[in-house]
């Protein structure tokens, strides 16, 4: 109030002549103007707060990286454009997601990465347009609500403009870089008319869509909704075998050709379910590697096989499997370390065995992590070679110790002239390179046979050996060829019950 008093003081000091007398109009036109800047600041004050206030509305609703819809406001657009749920409205939900975005946050780091996700936002509201309303999820996913009453444009026809609009390379900090995007679709209101039924769907959908080959859309099926519930399931007993010992080591001898002497054996999982049986690796492991269970159930594999070889003959080493989500982290390399400490393996006995789609990430991780597994003295070999299309690359690349050719090229070696020719090109090509080469997957006595004659230096398969747990083979024991002859004529028997394990 003091202020307002000497402001008024002033004003009416103003308006006072010098005679003493007050000249009231100009004190009301001082006051009256006085108010009007008074108001204006006032309006000034209101317009900035209402500003404020937008914009934290819209950083609410939108994802501060791209500008896009964020998930939240997505989902409030989504129920309010599908209406009540006695009368929904027909709209297709789209879930995306960049095919290959992962490789470039690992070689050119997030700064790029984010770079790339500002670079397709601006592809995907461009190929939207007025259509629909884009949104990012988080990471680099993506999705797309499309109201299908007014378009003129099916999902279909929109997914292929987007997977087109996507297969443009970017420029990247002065880099092509190219990638991809899967789709999967969910239509509402045949597959739900709540946007979180409907996104789950299209996730279903785009599952199916990275596992068709990616760079692709899928639209959701019910199957698909059996499929996530047997995942489900699956995850949970992976789960529980890992913390009761449901697990159990299986090892398939592998002999050298010329004096059918067992020299190595291939660790192999098996999942002892105690209601279903024995069940596969071929049902399991594809869920526990989408799942990351694949980690610790791997790290698992090292320890117990690490501490069961002890008891084979010391000539014999052992073969591991790897998949890419364990090279991914340099954790592996400190789980070997403290294996072959607590074994006392020595690592040379051990053979890390990989697939080309490890190598196809070629990623500064996996090249470090392969990197010091060698430094260890681990041996290598590359598994199911001849299958890809670009395994000779790798063999400049990464320097192996064996190659296993795949059992594809080994059932035919009798009665195909090509598979024959190919095993003698990989057997060359190994004796050439000074690397071993191993046929797999030898059922019979003439395969046996025929894979040696064309220069295969050690062979593998039911002929040769069933996998069996690791008393059959420790020291002491008859020697694994001796034991495998007495197996053969499992080879006669019927085909094992459902989830019996396979080679």
């Amino acid at each position: 109030m003091t202020d307002l008093h000497a402001l008024l003081r002033r004003q009416l000091a103003r308006a006072t002549g010098a005679d003493g007398a007050v000249n009231i109009a100009r004190l009301t036109r001082m006051i009256n103007e006085a108010y009007q800047e008074v108001d204006k600041e006032r309006r000034r004050t209101d317009h900035s707060i209402r500003e404020m206030v937008a914009e934290l509305d819209h950083r609410a609703q939108h994802d501060v990286l791209t500008d896009l819809a964020n998930r939240s406001y997505f989902s409030s657009w989504l129920r309010h454009a599908i209406g009540p749920a006695s009368d929904p409205a027909r709209i297709a939900v789209f879930f995306l997601d960049l095919d290959r975005f992962k490789e470039v946050n690992d070689t050119l780091g997030h700064p790029a990465g984010d770079e790339l996700l500002r670079g397709v936002s601006s592809r995907l509201r461009e190929a939207v347009g007025e259509l629909g309303l884009v949104s990012r999820l988080g990471g680099d996913e993506f999705a797309v609500a499309l109201p299908q009453d007014s378009t003129g444009i099916t999902p279909a026809e929109l997914a292929r403009r987007i997977i087109r609009c996507l297969a443009v390379p970017f420029d990247v900090e002065g880099q092509r870089i190219s990638i991809g995007v899967s789709i999967g679709i969910a239509l509402c209101p045949d597959n739900g008319a709540a946007p979180t039924d409907l996104l789950r769907c299209a996730d279903m959908a785009l599952y199916r869509a990275k596992h068709a080959g990616k760079g692709t859309y899928c639209f959701f099926e019910d199957e698909m909704s059996r499929a996530a519930r047997y995942q489900k399931q699956m995850e949970e007993g992976l789960r529980e075998a890992l913390e009761c010992g449901h697990f159990e080591l299986y090892y398939q001898p592998i002999v050298e050709a010329q004096t059918m002497r067992t020299r190595a054996f291939e660790t192999l999982l098996r999942w002892h379910h105690p209601n279903r049986g024995l069940i596969t690796p071929s049902d399991f492991i594809p869920v526990a590697e989408t799942t990351g269970l694949i980690v610790p159930i791997g790290e698992w594999v090292i320890r117990n096989a690490c501490q069961q070889a002890r008891a084979f003959d010391p000539s014999m080493s052992i073969a591991i499997n790897l998949s890419p989500a364990q090279l991914g982290s340099e954790r592996i390399v400190r789980v070997f370390e403290e294996a072959l400490a607590d074994s006392g393996m020595h690592p040379s006995r051990i053979e890390v065995e990989i697939t080309e789609s490890v190598l196809l990430r070629e990623d500064l991780q996996t090249r470090t992590v392969l990197a010091r597994l060698r430094g260890l003295g681990l041996r290598f070999s590359l598994d199911d070679f001849g299958a890809g299309y670009s395994s000779l690359g790798y063999l400049q690349k990464f320097h192996f110790d064996k190659l296993k050719i795949d059992r594809s090229f080994c059932s035919g070696i009798n009665s195909n002239p090509v598979s024959a020719a190919l095993v003698r090109a990989i057997a060359g090509l190994g004796r050439d390179l000074g690397i071993a080469v191993v046929a797999e997957g030898i059922e019979t006595a003439q395969q046996s046979a025929a894979l040696a004659a064309e220069g295969c230096g050690y062979l593998q398969g039911y002929f040769h050996g069933r996998p069996a747990p690791a008393p059959a083979f420790t020291a002491g024991s008859d020697d694994a060829a001796s034991l495998a002859a007495r197996l053969r004529d499992r080879l006669q028997r019927p085909l094992a019950p459902p989830f019996a394990a396979a080679s």
